[in-house]
């Protein structure tokens, strides 16, 4: 008998230790990751990215990537801001804008608030940016909900003098044209000659405020396909996503596809070659 209970013992130490070593485990980073890094493409910048989730988003939701980065030496995970329910601001970690590709990370502690709500405290915090921490200027990366809320910010606050100047811009898996998919990936949102063929309220309003957005700002706009037929990424479809491509600069914006399993919408911050993109627009000589 005492012999089967340190026998069960032994296993159940060996599961919990497994388990452990699973979730503090450092984060991988990819092969294309890797690659850029021992071409020594990756410069060393001291404008703040500031990395934004969507819609019932978490702290990892962006934050495992941050990591990523953090580990690889790409970057440095830094200032934490958590906007609370009540409306008042959290900062954990800091901001040394002294180190390599300094990160700054909004989160939402009610991720599941209204659009609006989003974007309302999406630019308290960018405000927060410039009033407390002197920031001018960022780059900006946003997750689905998070990309929206930011393209509305890059429109209507961005050129503004009290906030936070954005240089380069990434959206992923963002619904800029709502979030309707069909069965058979055909919908009336699909492209015509010269846009969506119809357009959501939020996609009209992005198209009347163009003009807004600051002529110097760069676009990379990630969108996914898990090839189910349905052209979506689960959650958005690939038009919807890519909607954008009909207001903006073609010089300063571009846009990229992943296909299968990993271009899932909650997988999509957790794929290697999402990782490699957004590092090569970000901190690369390429660009």
């Amino acid at each position: 008998m005492k012999k089967k209970i340190i026998i069960g013992l032994l296993a159940l130490l060996i599961v919990v230790g497994a388990t452990v070593f699973w979730l503090t485990r450092p984060p991988k980073i990819g092969k294309e990751v890797q690659n850029a890094i021992d071409k020594e493409e990756v410069i060393d910048s001291n404008i703040p990215t500031v990395f934004m989730h969507g819609y019932a988003g978490t702290k990892n939701s962006l934050g495992k990537m941050i990591e990523r980065f953090d580990e690889s030496g790409v970057a440095t995970k830094g200032l934490i801001l958590t906007m609370k329910k009540d409306g008042t601001i959290e900062a954990t970690g800091e901001l040394d804008t002294t180190k390599k590709n300094p990160t700054i990370q909004f989160i939402y502690e009610d991720s599941r608030v209204s659009v609006e709500d989003n974007i309302l405290w999406l630019v308290d915090l960018m405000k927060e940016l410039k009033s407390n921490y002197g920031i001018e200027t960022i780059h900006f990366v946003g997750h689905s909900l998070g990309g929206v809320a930011g393209l509305y910010y890059l429109e209507e606050h961005a050129s503004d003098a009290h906030f936070p100047h954005i240089q380069k811009f990434v959206a992923i898996g963002s619904p800029f044209n709502g979030l309707y998919i069909a069965d058979d990936g055909v919908s009336p949102y699909d492209f015509g000659p010269t846009g969506p063929q119809t357009e959501t309220e939020r996609f009209t309003f992005f198209k009347e405020n163009k003009e807004k957005i600051p002529a110097d700002t760069h676009i990379l706009n990630i969108a996914g396909d898990v090839e189910d037929g349905t052209k979506s990424d689960e959650s958005v479809a690939v038009s919807s996503a890519l909607s954008i491509r009909f207001m903006l600069n073609p010089q300063h914006y571009q846009e990229k596809v992943f296909y299968g399993a990993k271009a899932q919408h909650s997988a999509l911050h957790e794929n290697d070659q999402v990782d490699a993109e957004v590092l090569k627009f970000l901190w690369s000589n390429n660009q």
